[in-house]
């Protein structure tokens, strides 16, 4: 069967809910039923990772490629012919003013007016995460590499970080500003070490090790992290695990 990655699902124009799996996409209709969009459905992507959704409505499917759907089923298939830097995408960015980042195994491609091209400077790092600053950078998770920044057409040294260990899987920002990673060993690690205290302790929990998978934002300002280790909250200041 399926196994349903650890990823933030979208809701499509139509209500339905889509989780990415390991043979696809899992649908759960607004209606009550459920169906698989997979290989065996035309989908050309052996697995899949995470997806988004477009000013437009459009779907991007992320995975073992990159795929967008367009309505009645029309499909436009990103690959390395349409100088994507490499055809297994880690993640999807839209930025503020419009831009469409990939992250990929070999580094992270820009889609313009004549296609994709390789952001500067990022070849040979596996872009697992990106997210937008409030002033417009970007930051690229790039494990084991680390956490470095994108900015005017050039990629940072790596950022110091507040754990030993740089093997970061996700990036977000909450309602306060605070940029979080979510990291292999040491759960979720604000950025800043000023900010430490907030951080996840595994030994709350009597756990070896906490391993985010991605970041999700509630409409009441609580930050969500998917974890191998089971669910968790942000709320008033404190890490609540569900389960």
């Amino acid at each position: 069967g399926a196994l349903i990655n650890l990823s933030k699902p979208v809701r499509d124009e139509y209500g339905d809910l889509w989780l990415p799996t390991t043979c696809g996409f899992l649908i759960l209709e607004k209606g009550g039923g459920t169906r698989l969009l997979g290989p065996a459905q035309g989908l050309p992507l052996t697995w899949t990772r995470t997806l988004f959704k477009d000013r437009e409505c459009n779907l991007w499917l992320v995975g073992s490629g990159l795929v967008k759907l367009k309505g009645k089923g029309h499909l436009t298939i990103h690959q390395e012919d349409a100088q994507l830097p490499q055809g297994l995408v880690w993640s999807l960015l839209r930025t503020k003013s419009g831009e469409l980042l990939a992250g990929t195994s070999d580094g992270v491609g820009r889609l313009g007016a004549k296609g994709w091209s390789t952001v500067p400077g990022t070849t040979g790092f596996g872009a697992y995460a990106l997210l937008e600053e409030k002033d417009g950078s970007i930051l690229l998770a790039s494990a084991p590499k680390g956490v470095f920044r994108l900015a005017r057409g050039s990629i940072s040294k790596p950022l110091p970080l507040p754990v030993a260990d740089p093997r970061v899987n996700a990036l977000a920002q909450d309602t306060q500003g605070r940029t979080w990673l979510g990291t292999a060993l040491k759960g979720a690690v604000p950025l800043d070490p000023k900010e430490a205290a907030l951080a996840m302790v595994p030994g709350d929990w009597q756990l070896p090790a906490i391993n985010v998978s991605c970041f999700a934002s509630d409409a009441a300002g609580g930050l969500w992290a998917a974890t191998l280790q089971g669910l968790f909250v942000l709320e008033g200041g404190r890490w609540r695990r569900f389960g």
